[in-house]
């Protein structure tokens, strides 16, 4: 709520980047850890992606997700925009599964988890090898979008568990 041209009230909608943005800091205030975080995001996150796969309309959330994935190509030697480029896959997968609910809990950890993810980005720069964390990061998406695209909600859920507790793992050393 802001103050109007005529003195009266003027209310503007909430977003949802401010709601995470207030959240994280009632977080920290409160002590919570990265690991917790971390951890929370497993729990909401992974779920969502099994959903994903076993929704009837695949054929436009497989689409979304490709674009996603050419746009990973894309930034590929930009090691901030390529650490970005994941955030909004792993955001775009929340969204898609049609849980409002989902979405703006998981905004709050994707939040912290993103400024996490720059840093260790801009320390790690991608070297190309198939090996490094961007590559493989990588490949967990494209092979979570066959998952995906194959209906396999379960395989698509355990893959998705596995990538975000490896990412959490090198993220939190």
């Amino acid at each position: 709520v802001r103050r109007g041209a005529g003195g009266g009230a003027r209310i503007r909608t909430p977003h949802v980047a401010n709601v995470a943005r207030y959240i994280g800091l009632v977080l920290q205030s409160q002590g919570a850890t990265l690991e917790d975080v971390h951890a929370a995001r497993v729990l909401l996150e992974a779920p969502a992606a099994g959903m994903l796969a076993s929704r009837e309309d695949r054929a436009g959330i497989v689409a979304s997700l490709r674009d996603a994935l050419d746009e990973e190509q894309r930034v590929a030697d930009d090691p901030i925009e390529l650490s970005r480029a994941y955030g909004r896959f792993h955001q775009l997968i929340v969204q898609l599964s049609g849980s409002e609910t989902l979405e703006v809990l998981t905004a709050v950890s994707n939040r912290i988890i993103q400024v996490q993810a720059d840093r260790y980005m801009k320390a790690h720069k991608p070297d190309g090898s198939v090996n490094s964390a961007p590559s493989i990061a990588h490949r967990a998406h494209r092979r979570f979008v066959e998952l995906v695209s194959a209906g396999a909600s379960q395989d698509a859920e355990e893959l998705w568990r596995k990538h975000l507790e490896a990412g959490d793992a090198q993220l939190l050393t």
